[in-house]
């Protein structure tokens, strides 16, 4: 999987700090295994799992049995991982410990000193404790980002970007390069260093290239 291709390349270790920025589910044929593998950095290191609107519309069709849109947006590719046949009922196969990480496990965003963390956006003129949903989660970004007004480097994903490389500003990174789908990659990158791994489905490795200026849409 894409996952274990770009952790190798990066030489990721147990006893390191991962976080991941959200649609860890629905976007690739083995949702269960990628979040397995994410949970194995807490036995000796860190995960911290960024709550993504994918993982907010599966909780919300487990807790409510209404998954047509969580379906329709992937949700069924999730299933398949999970054993699911196509048809009939589906709740009885989600594993305890993927329903506790989708509700109890995943943070709706990450800051230290240094950095802010959301799935898609982050309102400038906002703390994080009044951000709203709708920018946390489903914002897309349009124009070139206003820098929040704590100063703290921000960082995104859930838009893909151009050219399916990471793009950079002086005050936001946005990291979501598409790898579900076709010409698209899975990215990471070491925060202290600014070094960027990617890797596709068919586990491709290449590096990184940070892309800047104004973005078009």
């Amino acid at each position: 999987m894409a996952l274990e291709a770009v952790l190798s390349a990066a030489n990721a270790h147990e006893e390191d700090t991962i976080i991941a920025l959200g649609d860890m589910i629905d976007r690739g044929p083995d949702s269960f295994g990628v979040i397995k593998k994410l949970q194995s950095f807490n036995e000796k290191g860190e995960l911290i799992p960024l709550r993504g609107n994918h993982e907010i519309m599966m909780a919300h069709a487990i807790k409510t049995g209404k998954d047509r849109n969580w379906l329709k947006s992937g949700g069924l590719s999730t299933l398949l991982s999970l054993g699911y046949k196509g048809s009939g009922p589906w709740q009885h196969l989600i594993p305890d410990e993927m329903f506790k990480f989708l509700t109890d496990e995943c943070v709706n965003y990450w800051e230290n000193s240094r950095f802010i963390m959301t799935h898609a956006g982050l309102e400038a003129g906002l703390p994080l404790d009044n951000q709203p949903d709708s920018v946390l989660f489903w914002s897309k970004i349009e124009s070139d980002p206003v820098p929040h007004f704590s100063g703290k480097l921000s960082i995104h994903g859930h838009t893909v970007m151009q050219d399916f490389h990471p793009w950079a500003w002086p005050h936001a990174w946005f990291l979501d390069t598409g790898v579900y789908l076709d010409q698209g990659w899975l990215t990471c990158v070491n925060l202290d260093s600014r070094q960027v791994w990617q890797a596709n489905q068919k586990g491709v490795i290449r590096p990184g290239i940070w892309m800047t200026g104004k973005i078009q849409r």
